[in-house]
């Protein structure tokens, strides 16, 4: 099911859904709500990036500050991280009802790599590669 802005809101109302900071009117759509981009990281000059190498970020991706009210434009055939001004929490992960509670939200997971961030990261997936 997709949730409608009304049942969002209401959603949020319930603390069903968080969303911080508050969203101005303008941020919701019929049936989505639109987050802003926060501190991007652009990708490089490298035609892919083999994450077994273990590099850091550092000359695989560049930051880049984009002024408050400007736009970003991503270019065709370009790739970026980001994280949103907006931060988003769900009690279920989606905005699809489930029939029960999960039994391991991502947040709890061991092996969850990206909960909490607040600045953009590079791919963690190295890390689990053995040998």
């Amino acid at each position: 099911m997709v949730l409608s802005d009304v049942d969002v809101k209401r959603y949020i109302a319930e603390g069903k859904i968080k969303i911080t900071p508050e969203l101005p009117p303008d941020q919701f759509g019929s049936c989505s709500v639109d987050f802003r981009l926060g501190n991007v990281f652009e990708h490089s000059r490298h035609p892919y990036n083999d994450l077994r190498e273990n590099k850091g970020i550092e000359g695989i991706m560049h930051s880049v500050v984009v002024p408050a009210g400007e736009s970003f434009i991503l270019q065709p055939g370009k790739f970026l991280l980001d994280v949103t001004e907006e931060r988003l929490e769900l009690r279920s992960f989606t905005f699809e009802q489930l029939r029960s509670p999960s039994s391991m939200p991502y947040v709890k997971k061991a092996s969850n790599n990206y909960a909490g961030q607040t600045n953009p990261l590079a791919s963690r997936l190295a890390g689990e590669f053995k040998g």
